[in-house]
């Protein structure tokens, strides 16, 4: 670990940690250390996790195919750092202890800082639902969607052709419903390769709220449904789940359905390690900030992304985590760390009107921006040129491009 006088951590390389970092070599004296920390060796952009979870190539070795779909949908730090004076270290935090200024790690080994961006994210909201965080899977990381990816194809290959298959989503939000239109791309493929007709297996996205996708306005919802409807995917609003045991649903109701996949994405909670700083102040298991997005009594720390509760002007809720907004937050943590370098105040972050794009399936999706709304094939294209976009703000030209050339291969499989 760096052992210099000056230290900055910033603790989670997702999309709004990396972009902390990144703005903080640009805006930071360089007598200061800038460190970025996560328990993985790669950043993963997370929007394409519901590609990875699904992808299914026609060509090539099991091993091969994992290779392609992980390098698709992450970038390893070592090469996305190669050029930049960011110091990167695998580790697993442990606890956070801000009125010492040192982080924990797993290892029993300690760093020590002047100033901290936590960055961790959230895990899945299991909500103590009876046996959902034993036999459902999750959604949130590179591993999950390759796991899902892997259930997936041990349910084709095992199971044969005659008896029904069901397929079950629960949470009816961005997640759920964009890997309900790739689930339906994928059963499609798969059916093919198997010889088993498209009707033996049922794609069910369950929510529990009147509608699905409730952010968005009502027309586009109207567009969703139809779209998975069209696709083969069904879908059951005003249901809650009770328990899922031995395959099996239970709902609230005392209604029952059978699920041999049972993914869950109904929501979030805070990552776990916010529990483990002294003194923090919490909503919900989310780090409560001020506006500047300091840790409510420590003003050295920082906090931005899914770890953070940062409340909507408009409803007075906690706002929707999405990738525009933590590159935003990532952004705005580092000004406020340069700022408080140069003995000058913060500024305040301001949430950003939601930006929308959901895609159904296929080259077919969603688009909420302002006033301008859209179904079809441009929110599909809008999609990849954000991508793409994004790749620029990190890598190279030629990097990017490769990548995102990657990414179009892993998005193309089941189209």
């Amino acid at each position: 670990m760096v052992n210099q006088t000056k230290n900055i951590l910033v603790l989670g390389g997702g999309i709004g940690g990396l972009r902390c970092a990144l703005e903080l070599e640009r805006k930071v004296p360089r007598d200061f250390s800038i460190i970025l920390i996560d328990k993985e060796p790669y950043h993963t952009f997370s929007p394409l996790l519901y590609e990875a979870a699904t992808a299914f190539p026609r060509h090539g070795s099991v091993r091969r195919q994992f290779h392609e779909i992980r390098s698709a949908a992450a970038i390893p730090f070592k090469a996305l750092l190669k050029h930049h004076r960011i110091h990167f270290f695998q580790k697993d935090v442990e606890s956070i202890h801000p009125n010492d200024h040192t982080v924990l790690f797993t290892n029993q080994s300690i760093a020590r800082y002047d100033y901290l961006a936590i960055a961790l994210g959230s895990v899945t909201n299991f909500t103590h639902t009876p046996g959902i965080s034993q036999f459902a899977f999750a959604l949130k990381s590179l591993n999950d969607a390759l796991n899902i990816r892997a259930q997936l194809g041990e349910l084709f290959e095992r199971t044969p052709r005659d008896p029904f298959l069901t397929i079950m989503i629960v949470g009816g939000g961005l997640s759920g419903v964009e890997l309900s239109g790739e689930l339906a791309q994928a059963v499609r493929h798969l059916c093919q390769l198997y010889g088993r007709a498209r009707s033996s297996v049922s794609i069910t996205l369950v929510e529990a709220l009147p509608t699905i996708l409730a952010d968005l306005n009502p027309r586009l919802r109207r567009e969703a449904f139809k779209r998975l409807k069209k696709i083969g995917v069904r879908v059951v609003t005003n249901q809650s789940v009770a328990s899922y045991t031995n395959g099996q649903i239970i709902f609230q109701d005392n209604t029952t359905a059978e699920a041999d996949l049972c993914v869950w994405t109904a929501g979030i909670r805070g990552n776990p390690l916010s529990e483990s700083i002294a003194g923090a102040e919490q909503e919900r298991g989310f780090l409560s900030v001020e506006p500047s997005l300091q840790l409510i009594g420590h003003p050295h720390h920082y906090a931005l992304g899914d770890i953070a509760y940062i409340t909507d002007p408009t409803h007075h809720l906690r706002a929707s985590a999405t990738a525009q907004k933590a590159i935003a937050q990532g952004r705005l943590v580092a000004e406020n760390i340069a700022r408080a370098i140069r003995d000058k105040p913060p500024v305040s972050f301001s949430p950003l009107p939601s930006r929308w794009i959901v895609p159904i399936g296929g080259k077919y999706g969603l688009i909420q921006m302002s006033h301008f709304k859209a179904a079809g094939i441009v929110a599909w294209w809008l999609k990849n040129i954000i991508h793409f976009k994004y790749l620029l703000s990190i890598l190279p030209v030629g990097s990017a491009l490769r990548h995102w050339i990657q990414s179009a291969w892993l998005t193309a499989q089941n189209d």
